[in-house]
């Protein structure tokens, strides 16, 4: 059953400006977002003003009595009716390099499983970073190699269960292929020699990270490097190849290859602006403060005030800007009923305490140890009500 929530605009102040937002009935919370807290909702926006699928983001339960989910996608309209998408489980995930880091990978497939585990929805177009970790001259240094979701089966939008069973999982990498020996990096040889050269450049993909620096300063390969069965690697595309055709490889690989005028790494020309637009400022749709693409997704789970966490105390749900007021405010309470709740066992057992009475501090009480290591006051008058 679909059901159909309005759009409001809505601020502190109550005017008609500020963040987009569908509240829904606390009432429905549970059904709706038990399994999707802190986590994406897709959104159909109705038409005729719009026909998007857009995700969401659950913040709540409010102390309202509403859930709301904030998009930043959402139009800037008063009023708007959106559709709830019934997601249907993925079968088939097809993703795509977006850098070089991802050459470093000689299974990709594994840190892509890994990474999935943390995902409970997915989407086209959506990025995940996975991390990479190189040790070479005794330098420690940790990547990220970046990828992007192409294609998504039964649908561009679906859920993934984290037990992942009968997920089929394709990987394309456009800085291999569009380097690949048989496109012409090796001339002058038999067919022969091209395909088991082709076969294993690509089975012998080293392991190691190459620093940003070394692509920086285009250090050319030499003998002493470390080699696989006589080849060199490329330090620009990480392919290894041949000695007596590295020449030729480098010089068509830089013809296709070009560094980032922002964080210099190294990319296909044609995939340059995509590359770039990672780098974009974009605005936090929870706490609205500009950040670039690549780094939304880890500051809304990570450091982001306004992303929505549970007291491990008490279980109060409420905004990580909060945490440390909530925090004392907690630890007070829970002292204070600690000692409420000691004071009416030594009433219950020794009766009201005179002004020279004062009860033993081992009183017979099935919580006497632990009150105990909390206060030593025979007797604090608290006014709760």
């Amino acid at each position: 059953m679909t059901r159909y929530y309005p759009v409001l605009r809505y601020n502190l102040l109550g005017k008609t400006f500020g963040s987009d937002a569908i509240f829904i009935p606390q009432s429905l919370y549970q059904s709706f977002a038990q399994n999707s807290k802190n986590e994406r909702i897709f959104v159909t926006l109705k038409p005729p003003r719009s026909n998007k699928i857009v995700p969401a983001v659950v913040e709540g339960p409010s102390p309202i009595n509403v859930i709301f989910i904030s998009d930043k996608l959402l139009p800037g309209y008063d009023t708007l009716s959106v559709q709830l998408v019934q997601l249907q489980e993925v079968t088939s995930i097809r993703f795509e390099a977006m850098n070089m880091e991802c050459c470093s990978l000689k299974n990709i497939i594994e840190p892509l499983q890994s990474v999935l585990k943390f995902y409970s929805t997915l989407y086209v177009n959506e990025l995940l970073e996975i991390n990479v970790s190189s040790e070479e001259d005794n330098f420690h240094t940790i990547t990220k190699a970046c990828v992007v979701i192409k294609q998504l089966q039964p649908s561009n939008m679906v859920y993934i269960s984290q037990l992942m069973k009968d997920i089929n999982i394709d990987y394309d990498n456009p800085f291999l292929s569009n380097t690949s020996p048989k496109q012409s990096f090796i001339e002058n040889g038999s067919e022969e020699e091209e395909e088991d050269t082709q076969k294993s450049d690509t089975e012998n993909v080293s392991t190691k990270v190459q620093t940003k620096n070394i692509f920086r300063n285009e250090k050319v390969a030499s003998l002493n490097d470390e080699n696989h069965n006589g080849k060199i690697q490329c330090l620009l595309c990480g392919l290894w190849v041949s000695e007596n055709k590295l020449k030729i490889h480098q010089s068509q690989c830089k013809k296709l290859t070009t560094k980032c005028p922002i964080c210099s790494a190294i990319t296909l020309k044609d995939k340059l602006n995509e590359h770039a637009k990672l780098h974009s400022l974009e605005t936090c749709p929870q706490c609205h403060i500009k950040c670039e693409l690549l780094s939304m997704d880890r500051h809304i789970n990570g450091s982001c005030d306004k992303k929505v966490i549970e007291c491990e105390k008490c279980g109060w749900v409420m905004f990580q800007s909060d945490k440390k007021s909530h925090q004392s405010w907690c630890d007070k309470t829970i002292v204070d009923a600690v000692n409420y709740i000691r004071n009416e066992i030594i009433v219950k057992q020794y009766g009201e305490p005179s002004q020279h009475y004062e009860p033993p501090n081992d009183f017979d009480s099935p919580h006497s140890s632990i009150l105990n290591s909390v206060s030593k006051k025979p007797f604090m008058n608290y006014n709760y009500f």
